[in-house]
């Protein structure tokens, strides 16, 4: 892998994974490639880009009543 097609997949918006795995090494390679290319020849030919990773949800999850089951009743169990 060349810094010429390493900065073209960087700049397509190609993942640390999806380079990796084109090039046959993994995303932490790349990563420190771009970190390293960064340092040296500045965030203006190497940007940060917007994590992928959600950090909040967008509704908090329901919790479960005390008390109260949360599975339907067992047929063995229902009075006929």
């Amino acid at each position: 892998m060349t810094r010429d097609e390493l900065h073209a997949l960087w700049i397509a918006g190609e993942s640390y994974s999806a380079i990796g795995s084109r090039f046959g090494l993994t995303r932490n390679v790349v990563a420190g490639k771009v970190r390293h290319y960064r340092r040296h020849e500045g965030e203006d030919l190497w940007p940060h880009r917007e994590t992928p990773i959600r950090t909040q949800r967008a509704e908090p999850p329901q919790k479960p009543l005390r008390g109260r089951s949360t599975l339907p009743p067992l047929s063995s169990l229902v009075e006929r």
